[in-house]
C-alpha cells in the first residue's frame, strides 16, 4: 500500500509538471531522445517472440523515462538534493531495525497488516540467513543501501565541510554574493525556478501564468521537517549522519552481497579521494585488500584467514554453494544471452522474453540473467541497449562535468552532489551482477537520483548554479 501510495504522488507531481512545463519538457535534448527510445521499445515488442509479455515489460521502463523528463525540471537548486538524500538517509534506520528483527528475532509481517506493511513473510531473511527487511530479497536491500550510504557520505561531508567554515572550493565571491546573508536555504519540494533564479528567458516555460509548484500539504510539511533537522547544530548532525552509516554498514554486511561489499568499499573510497583524505583511502584499500588476500591470495592467506572473520573470506570465495547445478551459474546466463543478442541483434527478443526462452533450453526457470545490459541487448537489440546507456552516459558525464570542470558548486552542495552521483553509480554497477531494477522502489529510486543529476546540469547549462556562499549550520 505505501509503496503504491508513493507511486501515485510521483505520477500526480510528473502529470502536472507536464501541463505547466510543457514547452520546456519539449525542448529538451534528452527529452526527444527518451521518446525515440520509447517508440524504438514499442517496435521492438510488435517483433517479440511473445509480444504480450514484451508489452508488459515496458511497464519497467517507459513510465520511468516520463519520470526522468519531468523531475528534472523541478530542481531549482542543488540545495533540493539535501531533501532525497536526508528522506533516503533516515528510512536507514527502520529498514536495519527490522532487518536485525527479521534475522534474530523471526520477525514476520504483522497479521492484518501484511499488504499495508510489506515485511518479510520468512523469518530469518530470503534467502535464508541473509537480510532482506522491507524489500523481500537480500539483493534488492543491498542495493537500496549502498545508494543510501553514498548519500549518507556526501550529507557527511556537506556538513563536515560546513563546519570547517569554507564557503567556496573554486569561486572567488562577487561583491553581489558577498552581500546576501547567509542563511539556511528552505528546500522546496517541488518547486519551479523563479524568475531571479532563471535569468535565461528560454529557460521557462512561455506562458508565465502556468503553475510553478506542486507541493502538496504532505511535501510542505516534509519540506518543514527537513528545515528544521537542518537547523540542528553541526555535531548533532554529524552523529546522526555517523551513526546512520554505521547502521547502514551492518545491513549491508548482513545481506553478504559481495556486489554490494565492494561498491561499499569503493564508494568509501572515491568519497576519500574526494575529500582529500588520503589516510582514509589508504584504510580502506588495506582493508579491502586484507579480505581479497584472504580469500584469493596465492601465498600467505592462511594467516590472514586466522584474523579476518570466515564470514567475509568464505562468501567471497563462494565456497559454501560449490555445488550450484550449471544452469544456475551466471556465466551461463550471460552467454545465453550473448547468444540471444547476436541471432537478433536490431530487435532483440521481446521484454520478458528471456525466462521463457532460457527455460525452454535449459529446463531452469530464471527471472531475469543477472545482468542489466545483457538482458537489454538480448531482449531489446544492441541499438537501443546502447542508445539508452549513450543517453544515461552522456547525463551522467555532465554531472562529472559539473563537479570538475564547471566548478560553479559551493564546497557543501559539492560534496553532496558528488555523493548522488556516486549513488547513481552504484546503482549501475549493481546492475552488471544482478536487476533490483524489477523492484518498483529501487527502480524510482535510480530515475529520480538521475533526474536530480539532470536538473544540476540543466542549472549548469543556465549558468544557476552558483547561487551565493555555502549555507552554515548552527554553530554549537
Amino acid at each position: 500500500m505505501m509503496p503504491a501510495l508513493g507511486g501515485l504522488l510521483l505520477v500526480a507531481s510528473s502529470a502536472l509538471t507536464t501541463r505547466s512545463r510543457w514547452t520546456t519538457l519539449k525542448r529538451r535534448g534528452v527529452n526527444r531522445g527518451l521518446l525515440l527510445l520509447s517508440i524504438l521499445m514499442m517496435i521492438s515488442c510488435t517483433m517479440a517472440h511473445q509480444p504480450g509479455e514484451a508489452w508488459l515489460g515496458l511497464a519497467h521502463f517507459l513510465p520511468y523515462f516520463w519520470l526522468l523528463a519531468t523531475q528534472a525540471e523541478l530542481i531549482a537548486s542543488p540545495k533540493q538534493l539535501q531533501q532525497t538524500a536526508t528522506i533516503v538517509a533516515l528510512t536507514v534506520a527502520p529498514i536495519a531495525i527490522i532487518g536485525l528483527g527479521e534475522l534474530y528475532l523471526g520477525w514476520s509481517s504483522p497479521p492484518g497488516l501484511a499488504g499495508a506493511i510489506p515485511w518479510p513473510p520468512n523469518p530469518g531473511g530470503t534467502p535464508p540467513g541473509r537480510m532482506a527487511s522491507v524489500f523481500g530479497y537480500a539483493n534488492n536491500l543491498a542495493l537500496y543501501l549502498n545508494m543510501a550510504l553514498a548519500l549518507l557520505l556526501g550529507l557527511w561531508g556537506s556538513c563536515f565541510r560546513s563546519k570547517r567554515g569554507k564557503s567556496s572550493s573554486n569561486i572567488t565571491p562577487t561583491p553581489e554574493t558577498v552581500a546576501q546573508p547567509v542563511v539556511l536555504p528552505r528546500v522546496q519540494a517541488v518547486a519551479e525556478p523563479s524568475a531571479t533564479q532563471l535569468p535565461n528567458a528560454q529557460s521557462r516555460d512561455a506562458d508565465p501564468t502556468a503553475p510553478t509548484t506542486t507541493n502538496s500539504r504532505s511535501s510542505e510539511k516534509e519540506t518543514q521537517f527537513i528545515a528544521w533537522l537542518s537547523s540542528w547544530p553541526r555535531s548533532r548532525l554529524l552523529l546522526l549522519w555517523t551513526l546512520l552509516i554505521g547502521l547502514c554498514l551492518i545491513g549491508l554486511i548482513l545481506t553478504q552481497s559481495r556486489s554490494a561489499w565492494g561498491l561499499a568499499m569503493l564508494s568509501g573510497l572515491a568519497m576519500a579521494i574526494y575529500w582529500g583524505w588520503t589516510w582514509l583511502g589508504a584504510a580502506v584499500l588495506g582493508f579491502a585488500g586484507s579480505i581479497l588476500w584472504a580469500a584469493f591470495g596465492p601465498i600467505g592467506k592462511g594467516p590472514l584467514r586466522q584474523i579476518i572473520p570466515e564470514f567475509f573470506w568464505a562468501r567471497l570465495t563462494d565456497q559454501n554453494f560449490s555445488d550450484r547445478p550449471l544452469a544456475t551459474l551466471r556465466i551461463t546466463q550471460w552467454q545465453f544471452s550473448l547468444d540471444m543478442a547476436d541471432a537478433r541483434p536490431l530487435t532483440g527478443w521481446g521484454l520478458r522474453n528471456f525466462s521463457h526462452l532460457y527455460q525452454a533450453e535449459t529446463a531452469t526457470w530464471l527471472g531475469h540473467p543477472h545482468n542489466l545490459f545483457l538482458m537489454l541487448s538480448a531482449e531489446t537489440g544492441w541499438f537501443i541497449t546502447g542508445g539508452l546507456l549513450g543517453l544515461v552516459g552522456w547525463i551522467f558525464y555532465h554531472g562529472i562535468e559539473v563537479i570538475w570542470a564547471k566548478f560553479h558548486l559551493n564546497t557543501a552542495d559539492s560534496y553532496l552532489f558528488f555523493g548522488t552521483l556516486i549513488a547513481f553509480l552504484n546503482t549501475v554497477f549493481f546492475h552488471f551482477f544482478d536487476i533490483p531494477l524489477f523492484d518498483f522502489r529501487i527502480n524510482a529510486l535510480g530515475w529520480i537520483i538521475l533526474s536530480q543529476i539532470l536538473g544540476v546540469v540543466y542549472l549548469s547549462d543556465a549558468g544557476n548554479l552558483n547561487l551565493g556562499l555555502t549555507a552554515q549550520l548552527k554553530t554549537d
